[in-house]
């Protein structure tokens, strides 16, 4: 790939674990991504990284990086 997608998103499943994911975010961050969504489908919810040590969570996804604001009622209809 010679360009980074700006954007990645990774939906937990069931065997994986959140570690695993933050590991992979820190690579993707290293490598030039912009922003990471983790989603949790479970509990409907979105956590947007704009760093590994910057996150978000709350009722709606907001993320700055993409200018993107999206209530979480109309992600998980």
């Amino acid at each position: 790939m010679t360009e980074m997608p700006r954007w990645v998103i990774e939906v937990l499943s069931p065997k994986q674990g959140t570690y695993e994911i933050l590991e992979k975010f820190k690579a993707y961050f290293e490598l030039g991504v912009q922003s990471c969504w983790l989603v949790y489908p479970e509990a409907e919810a979105i956590t947007v990284y704009s760093s590994i040590n910057n996150r978000q969570l709350s009722g709606e996804v907001i993320d700055e990086v993409l200018d993107i604001r999206l209530p979480h009622h109309e992600i998980f209809e």
